[in-house]
């Protein structure tokens, strides 16, 4: 069951970056009960469910749990941009929020080169 570490690593992003799991559920499209259940170990997260994670969060979990393997190992720094977007954004009502999530990934779509195919932050 791998469900456990998944909610470990997300949990302690979105405390890292002070995103609020209201925001993370809405954002992701998955349910606290959801969420409850892989930490329970009762059920793990599908590979739709963990791509909506990455892509929302901007992480891998490949590279994430490396990292915990390999004492030292630093997460790459949100940019300054990045991180008054993310602070913009919590502002927001979650259906903002999701609508602005939507809108951010058809213009990352939309860019040529390799933003269009990685949903990279910088522009």
């Amino acid at each position: 069951m791998y469900g456990q570490n998944v909610v470990e690593i997300v949990e302690k992003i979105l405390k890292e970056r002070k995103i609020q799991k209201g925001t993370f559920y809405s954002a992701t499209q998955i349910s606290s009960t959801t969420f409850s259940q892989w930490r329970s170990g009762k059920y793990d997260p599908s590979k739709e469910a963990l791509k909506s994670i990455e892509d929302y969060l901007h992480i891998s979990f490949a590279y994430e749990i490396g990292k915990e393997k390999s004492p030292g190992a630093e997460a790459p720094e949100l940019s300054e941009v990045s991180l008054t977007i993310a602070k913009i954004v919590e502002q927001l009502p979650p259906e903002r929020q999701q609508l602005l999530l939507v809108q951010a990934q058809a213009l990352a779509q939309a860019l040529p080169g390799p933003a269009s195919r990685q949903g990279s932050q910088e522009p």
